[in-house]
């Protein structure tokens, strides 16, 4: 459990280096105009949210309260996998078990 929540935390800090470097070489509307214009941008793009969908799903399965399951959700489709890697590594924390993080433990 320590070992993904570890793994959940060096994650998050790649992708938000990443995210604050390109920050400083463009504005994210710039980028992401030319980005939805590229065919393998807008691909990828396209399977992210795709991805997004179903860890949104997850998250509404699993999450006991839906008001939280709302908040997460909602963060999950304006800051991707930071959103994710927060809600994961936050259940790993407060699990006894890989199982009750995921959410077949209740």
């Amino acid at each position: 459990m320590k070992i993904l929540g570890l793994a959940c935390v060096a994650l998050f800090a790649l992708l938000l280096y990443g995210i604050v470097r390109a920050s400083f070489v463009e504005n994210v509307l710039v980028g992401g105009e030319r980005l939805i214009r590229d065919p393998w941008g807008l691909a990828t793009l396209v399977d992210a949210y795709c991805g997004f969908c179903v860890a949104s799903v997850w998250i509404w399965a699993v999450e006991p309260k839906k008001s939280v399951a709302v908040a997460w959700i909602v963060a999950l489709m304006l800051l991707g996998n930071l959103a994710s890697l927060m809600w994961l590594g936050l259940r790993l924390r407060r699990a006894r078990s890989l199982a009750e993080a995921v959410g077949s433990a209740h």
